[in-house]
């Protein structure tokens, strides 16, 4: 009996440690674009960088807190634009199979989309009509207003509103905030 115990215990010990020593499953994760880069950060401030150079992690769905694309400007420096989660919609994820190389394809072309809200009235009891806009991706993702170049914000942009003639009937520029 005390044999068949002892046995036991060490048939334990060593297929518990062939588990804990077994390789994870890999796979590869790249992105789409030339010269992009997406810094990926998941809950618990995990993070990576993925470029167009493949990264192995292991196999499974990501679905990560935030991201940011980021790319160079032709003078070298590094445009950045961070990932904004939109209510009500899907958040973004991928799923690295074993072998396999899942490539985001996100990023360019960067599309402004502007946005109308409800009419309002100003202080003065003036009508107007709120605009805003959306920094939208290829693949539909969103990104946060704001275009950090290098360690500096830019400027909101500009807009003009024109008629079906392109005639400017107004223009101005987004504020933030």
């Amino acid at each position: 009996m005390r044999r068949a115990l002892v046995w036991a215990v060490v048939i334990t010990l060593i297929t518990g440690s062939a588990v804990l020593s077994a390789p994870k499953k890999r796979g590869n994760v790249k992105v789409a674009g030339k010269g992009l880069a997406v810094e990926i950060e998941f809950t618990g401030g995990q993070k990576f960088v993925v470029t167009s150079k493949a990264v192995r992690i292991p196999v499974g769905t990501y679905t990560p807190e935030s991201y940011s694309l980021m790319m160079k400007d032709r003078s070298g420096k590094i445009c950045k634009l961070e990932s904004r989660r939109v209510t009500g919609a899907e958040p973004w994820s991928f799923t690295v199979e074993e072998g396999e190389t899942a490539e985001l394809d996100v990023g360019p072309p960067i599309k402004i989309v502007p946005i109308r809200y409800r009419s309002a009235k100003d202080r003065s009891g003036q009508k107007i009509i709120p605009v805003g806009y959306q920094i939208v991706g290829k693949q539909g993702e969103h990104y946060a207003h704001g275009v950090l170049m290098g360690s500096r914000r830019l400027p909101a942009p500009f807009f003009q509103i024109v008629d079906g003639n392109d005639k400017v009937l107004a223009e101005g520029q987004f504020e933030y905030g």
